[in-house]
């Protein structure tokens, strides 16, 4: 059997109605027509949500009732309408309770995140203010806050809210990393690790924690710390885009590992390697060429000497022994193939195209191919 419903009803000062929320032409509030307005604005609305209710405008008060069944609230009716994506709808009829009860709670937390994503900023902002002023314990209160400000720009404010949230709740995962994320944004990746580190404690499985982590430690000149973290962001999401990001952080931090080449590549013996590599990748597939990239670029983490021929080194994905400036030709037309026109930290563009062009079909005359 049904709950029997439950009368509701409020008292709103009509001097404090919004009247933006009426038609422009119904907005004189000199009007000895303006206290119906509202009583026929709001009859409709609600009748629009299937809302029964019976509002009477008088000089001085607005005089609001609602018939609800059980213990739904018409904030309740609102968030429900949010979570099945009604989110027009849901945030319409928050603004109505705004309207009449401007201090309601679940009204100022949920209408002031749905306007987060709406970039509806500063009223956002209005809202979640006074949410936390109601409620300072509220850790997500405080996320919210912070996570507007910061889309609005407003750094320094995001930052210092989403302190506030970490200090309410240490293990409140979300908090840690949004905060790590700015700090690192702004330039304090020393700062921002302690918060990575934190969240990674707290949900371990989740990749794109270890790799805001790896970004902050590589920021920090950290290398092998991030070097750690970003293979565990391949271990854990193997086939995502943040997996590219991630290989392509891990050979950054192993091109910066070897060793200068004095600002100039020997061109002849440069192309002729790039040209070895483009030969020696036709017949293989792109996973086998990732596999030599990363090898090649793990091993330079290790050091490996591009200056001197005489030193050769193997590798597992490739048969031969290579000069480490073959290597890293290898790795760098390996980039080009995967991951094309993104910044190698190594500059063969030259030497590459050419290799490229004879590749193509132009003379191969003047280089041996072996």
């Amino acid at each position: 059997m049904p709950p029997d419903p439950r009368q509701n009803k409020v008292l709103i000062p009509i001097d404090s109605f919004d009247s933006n929320l009426l038609p422009p032409d119904k907005r004189d509030t000199r009007s000895p027509d303006y206290g119906l307005c509202i009583q026929e604005h709001l009859t409709k609305e609600f009748a629009d949500f299937g809302i029964n209710t019976r509002i009477t405008a008088g000089p001085e008060l607005i005089e609001f009732e609602w018939s609800s069944e059980g213990d739904e609230t018409l904030a309740d009716r609102a968030v429900k309408l949010l979570d099945n994506g009604r989110y027009k709808q849901g945030i319409r009829l928050f603004r109505t309770i705004r309207a009449i009860d401007p201090e309601n709670e679940v009204m100022l937390l949920n209408l002031g995140k749905a306007l987060i994503n709406q970039d509806k900023l500063d009223d956002s902002i209005e809202l979640l203010t006074k949410f936390v002023q109601l409620n300072p314990t509220s850790d997500f209160g405080f996320i919210c806050l912070g996570m507007a400000h910061s889309k609005a720009g407003q750094i320094e404010h995001a930052i210092a809210n989403l302190r506030k949230a970490c200090e309410l709740k240490p293990r409140n995962p979300f908090a840690q990393r949004n905060l790590g994320e700015l700090l690192a944004k702004t330039g304090k990746a020393n700062e921002a690790i302690p918060h990575f580190q934190k969240f990674t404690t707290l949900v371990p499985d989740v990749a794109v924690g270890w790799f805001g982590l790896g970004e902050a430690f590589a920021a920090d000149g950290r290398a092998s710390e991030a070097d750690a973290a970003f293979r565990r962001v391949l271990e854990l999401s193997p086939n995502s885009s943040i997996s590219v990001a991630a290989q392509v952080a891990l050979t950054k931090l192993a091109e910066s590992a070897l060793p200068k080449h004095g600002g100039h590549f020997d061109c002849p013996e440069t192309v002729k390697f790039c040209l070895n590599a483009l030969q020696s990748f036709t017949e293989m597939t792109n996973d086998q060429v990732k596999s030599i990239m990363f090898e090649i670029a793990t091993r330079g983490m290790q050091g490996m000497d591009i200056n001197n021929p005489e030193i050769r080194y193997s590798f597992k994905s490739i048969e031969g022994d290579f000069s480490g400036l073959k290597a890293v030709c290898y790795m760098y037309v390996a980039m080009q193939r995967l991951m094309p026109g993104v910044d190698a930290g190594i500059d063969l563009s030259k030497e590459f195209a050419k290799a490229k062009a004879m590749f193509n079909g132009q003379s191969l005359s003047s280089f041996e191919t072996g």
